[in-house]
């Protein structure tokens, strides 16, 4: 007899958690139900979790659907499935469970199961078993119980049983039709599951929309794209979680295009690549985590002494040293800002999701390109493992910084001196390439004076210092570096940047809608910051809070150190591992200003 069931909070969003142990295709389950769902033209938006482990050990991924866009992290979960209780002791903190929700497990696993699990209103939950291993046995496929869950939940949430079909059979079918045949198999078998179950209450269908198919990215695919649009030539890098996929798909692509990319043999020799790269005229990029961007430090300087284009794409992590490889954090700030000796500005701009990571890419390339500067992109493990489905004209041209340049070359006239350091009204010289005639000129981290030459004037230091500064007040005169959304009359303004931003959008759109109208200002430019507009921002707001994901308040410091009148500022803030979630930022505010 099936058994009623109301299911609470967060149901127009429905999220589901599909957890296991490494090998058992949870994610593969999860990537195949958002790929169905971009078909159909809803909103998804997956995160992944990992274990620290090369191999093995814990996997689990939270698939949000909706037919509206989504932005802020999953707050509760509706439908669960656990293939592992053995492993599923990293995730007893992170699950919170909705009044109402349904778990389920694979009855050969079920004597693990936990005995207090309950849900976000302390309600007891029993899990309900489901024969998935002993179905994938008899369908002579005991590794398709993966895919059996794809049913079940295909089933659950009522997705057009023809969408998941297309979806195995474009990603197995190379393996040949029998086994494609098998996977539909079970794909089937999965519903009928699903169908012996009560349909929640309050759990809508989720039938097609009158859209066209959307495009389902990670942060990482599309960061990869927008270096790859803006005509990136030549990739050095060390394999480093969470930013591997970028290494990878450069490996992929690069070659076919007249690229090279190379494996290093650490981050150090990686960077050092990149700028021999960038001196001989190519478009570099390079792709890191917070351990390999500490030891590119030395390096960056030297980029910016000698005015070498190059853009580092940093994925953080957990930190400080090791850290926490597969968790997210927005700790590597201080090092992006302050991450070299003497006075070496750099750019530093930071994406707020999947799309803002291929735009700031590509407008990392427009800057180091146009302004002969190192400009490192602040993502995250939040941003760069989550898939989101964006519309398919989600990189159409027309916006802004989507322009393709190169650097500026020199007009050299025969007999004339080559000034690569000039000085002069415009701070960008024009760069040389190798082998070009009249081109020739002295390059080291000595300070120097126009033409390259070492010197010990101090004028000439002072002066090349001005030099590059200038170019960071050029660029902001340029772009305006953060965005504002909410209210024309909101009385609270929330700051944040990076992929924190999601969540506090959300959070200012519930207090608004509580009588509290909220304004949320997401920085986007982090070094050179825009002062003077952040500065007349926050002066006309009542109360103004902080939200970030470090333990210190990093942000919340460098916006204090830059002049921002925020020492009555409501700080929210804590370490990494799991994102902020609009409720904890909620949370904050309410008891701060009821």
């Amino acid at each position: 007899m099936k058994q009623a069931v109301t299911i609470g909070q967060g149901a127009s969003c429905p999220c589901v958690f599909l957890m296991g142990s490494g090998g058992d295709g949870v994610v593969t389950a999860g990537d195949l139900l958002a790929r169905a769902v971009a078909n159909a033209g809803l909103h998804c938006q997956m995160v992944k979790s990992f274990g620290p482990q090369i191999r093995g050990g814990e996997s689990g991924v939270w698939l949000q659907i909706s037919p509206q866009p989504i932005q802020g992290p999953a707050e509760q979960v509706q439908i669960a499935v656990v293939l592992s209780w053995r492993s599923f002791g990293p995730f007893a903190r992170q699950l919170s469970l909705a009044p109402g929700a349904l778990v389920f497990q694979d009855e050969q696993d079920a004597a693990l199961a936990p005995p207090d699990l309950r849900d976000a209103g302390g309600q007891p939950v029993t899990p309900r078993s489901l024969p998935l291993q002993k179905l994938a046995d008899e369908l002579e496929a005991p590794r398709s119980r993966n895919i059996l869950l794809v049913g079940f939940i295909a089933g659950l949430l009522q997705l057009p049983a023809a969408l998941i079909p297309e979806v195995l059979q474009r990603k197995f079918g190379k393996r040949g039709a029998e086994v494609a045949a098998t996977l539909i198999k079970a794909f089937h078998r999965g519903r009928e599951l699903a169908d012996a179950q009560a349909r929640p209450a309050g759990l809508p269908a989720l039938a097609p929309v009158e859209a066209e198919a959307r495009l389902l990215l990670s942060g990482n695919d599309a960061a990869s794209l927008g270096a790859l649009h803006a005509g990136v030539e030549f990739f050095a890098g060390y394999p480093i979680t969470p930013a591997s996929e970028i290494m990878t798909a450069m490996a992929e692509h690069l070659p076919g295009r007249g690229g090279m990319m190379i494996q290093a043999e650490d981050e150090i020799s990686a960077i050092c690549m990149l700028l021999g790269a960038s001196f001989g005229g190519k478009k570099a990029l390079t792709s890191t985590s917070g351990p390999g961007l500490s030891l590119m430090v030395e390096a960056l300087g030297f980029a910016t002494q000698i005015e070498l284009p190059c853009v580092i794409i940093d994925v953080q992590r957990g930190g400080p040293s090791t850290g926490m490889p597969t968790k997210t954090e927005q700790s590597d700030l201080q090092l992006a800002v302050y991450g070299a000796h003497g006075d070496a500005p750099r750019v530093v701009i930071a994406p707020e999701n999947v799309r803002t990571c291929f735009d700031a890419t590509v407008k990392a390339f427009y800057l180091a390109e146009k302004y002969q500067t190192p400009v490192i992109v602040l993502s995250d493990q939040q941003l760069g493992h989550r898939e989101e489905t964006l519309p398919a004209t989600a990189f159409d041209e027309g916006h802004a910084f989507r322009t393709v340049i190169a650097r500026r070359l020199p007009d050299v006239k025969p007999g004339e001196p080559y000034k690569r350091f000039a000085l002069g009204d415009d701070p960008v010289s024009p760069m040389a390439i190798p082998g070009m005639e009249g081109g020739t000129y002295r390059t080291s981290g000595i300070i120097h004076d126009e033409a390259g030459n070492p010197t010990v004037s101090t004028d000439l230091h002072r002066r090349m210092s001005e030099k590059l500064q200038r170019k960071m007040t050029l660029i902001l005169a340029e772009m305006p570096g953060y965005r504002l959304e909410g209210p024309a009359h909101a009385d609270t303004l929330l700051l944040t940047w990076g992929s924190t931003a999601g969540a506090a959008c959300d959070a200012a759109a519930r207090r608004t809608a509580e009588g509290r109208p909220t304004a949320v200002l997401i920085v986007e430019l982090l070094y050179p910051l825009p002062t003077e507009a952040l500065r007349e921002h926050v002066a006309r707001y009542r109360h103004v809070a902080v939200a970030e994901l470090t333990f210190s308040g990093q942000f919340l410091r460098w916006l204090r150190a830059n002049g921002l009148a925020l020492e009555q500022a409501l700080a929210i803030h804590r370490g990494g591992g799991d994102p902020l979630t609009t409720s904890e930022i909620l949370q904050r505010m309410r008891e701060a200003w009821t």
